[in-house]
């Protein structure tokens, strides 16, 4: 074989086996990414239940009690606020300041119950 016909042989054999993709498999490769998507989330879903598994301890219970109780006052906070923005909605003239006014102090007592249910949130602002 001449090596002008090795370079053409080669060349057709390149070329034949590197054909594009069809939009077929373009689209089963997709389908294909969509599924290993939903199993990524799946196996990281199950790892996180078995991180969960742990027994609390005493402590553990005692916290989360209280973090229930902060729970329940917080959303009794922001059922207020949403009754005080109904009444500013109809209020008019100087009645909406003191709408105003209930809200701002309401907001403060909201973060503050937000900053003990969630500690953490606050370090991470500070950072």
């Amino acid at each position: 074989m001449k090596k002008s016909e090795a370079k053409e042989y080669i060349k057709e054999l390149i070329v034949s086996e590197l054909t594009e993709a069809t939009p077929e498999d373009v689209k089963n490769q997709a389908a294909l990414n969509k599924e290993l998507e939903k199993t990524k989330a799946l196996t990281a879903d199950l790892m996180k239940e078995e991180e969960d598994d742990v027994e609390p301890t005493a402590k553990d219970i005692a916290a989360n009690a209280s973090i229930a109780k902060l729970q329940s006052k917080y959303n009794e906070v922001v059922k207020q606020m949403k009754s005080v923005v109904n009444k500013y909605k109809s209020a008019e003239g100087a009645e909406k300041q003191k709408y105003v006014d209930q809200l701002k102090g309401l907001t403060k007592l909201k973060k503050e119950l937000e900053a003990m249910i969630n500690p953490s949130l606050d370090d991470e602002d500070e950072d």
